[in-house]
Parts: C-alpha cells; structure tokens; sequence
C-alpha cells in the first residue's frame, strides 16, 4: 500500500494505492470528521459493523461515513486507487 498526504485549507486526506486485499483497517473518526472515499481505480468492499451486507463501490464511485460511524475498507483488485477527504476534526 502506498500513501500520499492532501490538504486544501480546512479539508485533508490521502490518496491510496492498494491491492487486493490491502485497505483500511476497522476505525471510526471523532464526532466532528466526516469522511468521503472516491474510488478513482478499481474497486472496493465497505464493512460496516452491524449490518449484515457489506457494499460494494466500483471505479467512479463514492461512499460517505458519517461522524462516529465504525468502518473498514478493502480494495478487490490489484491497483485500486482511493482519494480519502476528511472534513472537520
């Protein structure tokens, strides 16, 4: 997995290059972070505690997490690339 830190004023994120099967490991962000993945390459899977199904966000697409809200990502192919955008905190 590679990284690369962002910031534009008050947003910050990072950009990943993953792998199959690399990702985010199981976190939740403070009451006053939202957070958004855009999936510029490839394809990943979105754990979400509690909830029976995962979701599945292919190139093109994007996932909001709300403030407080646990969650894991995955990538599901070789060269997945994410661009992660914090707001807050």
């Amino acid at each position: 997995m590679k990284t690369k830190e962002l910031k534009a004023g008050k947003l910050r994120g990072w950009i990943y290059d993953l792998n199959s099967g690399e990702g985010l490991p199981q976190h939740a962000h403070d009451e006053s972070t939202a957070h958004i993945t855009i999936v510029a390459r490839g394809s990943i899977v979105v754990y979400w505690p509690g909830r029976r199904l995962s979701e599945i966000v292919e190139f093109g697409g994007a996932v909001y997490f709300a403030p407080g809200v646990s969650h894991r990502i995955e990538a599901m192919v070789d060269g997945t690339k994410l661009y992660n955008i914090l707001t807050g905190g």
